[in-house]
């Protein structure tokens, strides 16, 4: 009978664990399942878009019949962007009435918040526009001078006509929070094979790189770029000829002289005409502090009642620096 009843027992206690197994594995089976959800729930919160500020500014330049195709560019970056947005358009005069009747008109319809300014296409005062305007495309070259044609504007997203927005420009524009302290614009190679890359096989002129770089979208600091000015490399009258405005250059001297508009071969910045005419005088075969650095002196010293002459340090600080005598 004994035997009987511990039979029974663990028959009991055997029961007893199965069940505590199993409530032991449904809460497991519970808990892993919560965890899945927290764990898709936390990878859907890190797909989520990020938070919404700041505007982008979006600039073009178009000439000639790239009237839609430009504004069929702007139209894509309204469709996706989730931000304001200002679009700058550079454009030929006869061009600009157009924009303005269809940009006011896109306020009117477009749920998207943006602004817009259209100005006409300016080359540096004293320059051949047409020459400009034929370098490589019509109004490429334009890009080059946006530091100073948008002279109140901070930084742009540049883009050509010929190009769609397929996501938020946003996500370009803040890659300018990548960017050091150091740098001024951001582009994309132009090519990634050096088998089928047209600078490194065909091109006759420098360029960046292995490959080269795309100009036809571009983050340009423009800020950056005024504050780095490049005077003292590429000194011109307009620096001096109404008043001084190159505190670095008067301070280290023009490391590059610019006789622009012809003013080497003028009067009407004499001291510009003074040096180039050391430099045409001297023979390379003579010693440079005797036949250039005295006459770049002397010459340079019957020139200084000019806007230009008064700040004569500038033409000639670092040619004393080169060639002064040790």
């Amino acid at each position: 009978m004994k035997s009987v009843y511990k039979l029974f027992f663990l028959c009991l206690i055997f029961i007893v664990l199965i069940i505590l197994l199993n409530l032991t594995n449904f809460s497991n089976k519970i808990y892993d399942a919560s965890t899945k959800e927290a764990v898709v729930s936390t990878t859907v919160k890190k797909l989520q878009p990020p938070s919404i500020t700041g505007e982008v500014t979006i600039c073009v330049v178009v000439c000639g019949d790239r009237v839609d195709e430009a504004l069929t560019m702007l139209k894509s970056a309204l469709v996706f962007t989730c931000r304001s947005l200002q679009f700058i358009i550079l454009a030929e005069t006869s061009l600009i009435p157009a924009f303005n009747e269809k940009l006011a008109e896109w306020k009117l319809l477009s749920n998207k918040t943006f602004d817009f300014i259209v100005k006409p296409i300016t080359f540096p005062e004293g320059s051949d526009a047409a020459m400009w305007k034929k370098l490589f495309k019509p109004c490429a070259a334009q890009r080059l001078f946006l530091p100073s044609v948008l002279n109140d504007i901070d930084a742009v997203l540049y883009v050509d006509t010929d190009t769609l927005f397929l996501a938020p420009p946003e996500k370009i524009w803040d890659e300018f929070k990548k960017m050091n302290s150091s740098q001024l614009a951001a582009l994309s190679p132009e090519h990634e094979d050096p088998n089928t890359g047209w600078y490194n096989r065909f091109a006759k002129h420098p360029y960046y790189g292995k490959l080269g770089v795309n100009s036809g979208v571009m983050l340009m600091n423009l800020t950056r770029m005024r504050e780095f000015r490049w005077i003292e490399y590429n000194y011109r009258p307009d620096h001096c000829m109404y008043m001084p405005v190159c505190i670095k250059a008067e301070k280290e001297g023009a490391l590059v002289l610019h006789g622009s508009r012809g003013t080497f071969h003028s009067q009407k910045q004499p001291p510009f005409r003074a040096i180039y005419r050391a430099m045409q005088e001297y023979q390379l075969n003579t010693d440079p502090y005797d036949y250039l650095l005295v006459p770049m002196r002397n010459y340079l010293a019957l020139e200084h009642k000019s806007n230009c002459g008064k700040v004569w340090e500038v033409f000639i600080t670092q040619p004393e620096s080169h060639l002064g005598q040790q």
